[in-house]
């Protein structure tokens, strides 16, 4: 008896699970493809331009400095509530953080207006105990409460100065005005210990930085350790826009700029974030040991110049990304190697973005991972020794892949798929996309891939062209899987035989 009433449950719980398993059945029944040949020539493309990096630089950085008019300091320690600059970081708990550290009412330095540099910070300040100066080395000066640069202001640290933001007492900086940082070092201090606060946890206080809309942040080969923590905007070095009320009205200004050149960020929780800003340039930095990203554009920023970075040792996640609404970007001669997951990302819908002339490598998933994300050009990178995918590709559409080295992975040299998010956590509203996926593949090189060089799932259209297929690492040969596999001895013949251009599409879809 009892076994027949587990039968019976069992029965019907697979005719409740049915519908579902008849859906994903459906969803992933093989679609029919046919395979048009052509000469190729409408898909070369000429050499990308590439945006003028010379103009960033310590010199341009001065001569912005040196426009700035040296009025006298002043220079307050006021109450932070109230303070528009601050409303992110005193609202709810956030406010008694700094209750607990400051054991009174938390206050903050306020650069009100004129140039102010440490020393001029550390006179006024004198006997406070909120701004010291290291009588052993008077370039070092400990900062014990939160350091605000209003719109007005600016701040200046030259060579080997260096500020020690307290843990302890709840020390991070705001830049809504101007700061100038030259040859000196940012360092989230650790008093107790006395040493930089190196991460432990993600919700542990560790000061931070945030450079508001209509700031001017130029960090010129300096260093900065040990910021950050998992709380809204104190992820390290952030760069954002904000709004804030103009009488009835609430106005977003410009957004902030922001110069990160030949510096380096170790220890970082994100080594770099911004949301909603433009026309920002990262060059030439290292991102070193950093938790979760070394570099992440996020939200809807734009025109972000991301070239010759060096980041490794990443512990989280990737080493480099842009998500969710980046566009009309630029990534170019960067290094990503030893990364927790990929040494490259793009997703959630970043567009019209350039990836060229990378190297990524020694990652513990892809080289590349694209999730829906269309309208990308991946132009003349290296993706090698990679624990997945040397580039990999999920619900995106006209990605781009051109003359690339893709070689020795630990999976495919290019994998695509298409998935249903539906059951995932993402927020469809906020992060749409649909299920498809189309590639052009031409030119460079797939090589030693160790389960093979192509494998795609389901495409709209699929263009190949004059990609040298070489040295497979398993006995299947130069094998291809998924749409390509019932296609691989005339994909062969076309590819390298008749050196045309191959392009596969559905038997219900016209070619244009």
């Amino acid at each position: 008896m009892q076994f027949r009433r587990l039968i019976s449950c069992l029965w019907l719980l697979l005719l409740a699970a049915a519908p579902a398993l008849r859906a994903e059945v459906t969803q992933l029944t093989p679609r029919q493809y046919t395979i048009t040949r052509t000469d190729g020539a409408e898909l070369r493309l000429p050499q990308p331009i590439l945006p003028d990096i010379a103009p960033y630089n310590e010199s341009a950085a001065r001569r912005r400095l040196d426009a700035v008019t040296p009025d006298a300091p002043v220079i307050e320690v006021r109450r932070v509530f109230g303070e528009f600059t601050l409303s992110d970081f005193t609202a709810a708990e956030r406010a008694g953080e700094w209750a607990k550290r400051q054991s009174s009412f938390p206050r903050a330095i306020f650069l009100k207006s004129g140039l102010a540099r440490p020393d001029d910070i550390a006179d006024a300040l004198a006997g406070s105990g909120y701004f010291v100066r290291d009588p052993k080395d008077p370039d070092i000066y400990t900062v014990r409460l939160p350091l605000v640069i209003e719109e007005g202001a600016t701040l200046v640290l030259e060579s080997d100065e260096e500020l020690r933001l307290s843990q302890q007492s709840g020390s991070f900086m705001v830049v809504d005005g101007k700061m100038f940082a030259f040859g000196s070092r940012l360092i989230a201090w650790d008093e107790k210990a006395g040493k930089a606060a190196l991460f432990r946890n993600k919700e542990e206080f560790r000061p931070f930085m945030v450079s508001w809309s209509g700031s001017e942040l130029y960090l010129i080969n300096s260093r900065v350790e040990s910021f950050g923590y998992f709380m809204s905007k104190s992820y390290g070095i952030t760069v954002s826009s904000y709004t804030r009320r103009v009488g009835e009205r609430l106005k977003r200004d410009e957004g902030p700029k922001a110069w990160l050149i030949g510096s380096e960020f170790v220890d970082m929780y994100y080594g770099f974030y911004c949301y909603h800003a433009k026309d920002l340039a990262l060059i030439g930095n290292t991102y070193r040991d950093n938790i979760v990203y070394g570099i992440d554009p996020h939200d809807y920023s734009s025109g972000i110049i991301i070239a010759h970075n060096t980041v490794f040792g990443t512990r989280k996640k990737h080493g480099i990304i842009i998500s969710r609404g980046v566009g009309d970007s630029w990534i170019f001669n960067n290094r990503s190697f030893n990364n927790k997951l990929s040494g490259f990302a793009i997703d959630r819908n970043s567009t019209n973005n350039l990836l060229a002339y990378n190297e990524s490598f020694h990652n513990g998933s892809d080289g590349l991972t694209i999730y829906e994300s269309s309208d990308n050009l991946i132009w003349e990178n290296f993706f090698y020794a990679n624990a997945k995918h040397g580039v990999s590709a999920r619900n995106s559409t006209d990605v781009r892949l051109y003359n690339n080295r893709i070689i020795a992975n630990g999976s495919f040299g290019v994998y695509g798929k298409v998935a249903d998010l539906s059951h995932t956590d993402r927020n469809i509203e906020l992060d749409p996309y649909a299920s498809e996926i189309s590639l052009t593949v031409a030119g460079g090189v797939i090589a030693a891939n160790n389960r093979g060089s192509l494998s795609i799932d389901r495409p709209l259209s699929l263009e190949l062209y004059d990609i040298d297929l070489r040295f497979p690492s398993n006995s299947k040969g130069l094998y291809m899987e998924g749409a390509l596999a019932a296609h691989h001895e005339q994909l062969m013949e076309i590819l390298f035989k008749d050196r045309q251009a191959a392009i596969l599409h559905p038997v219900d879809k016209q070619v244009q």
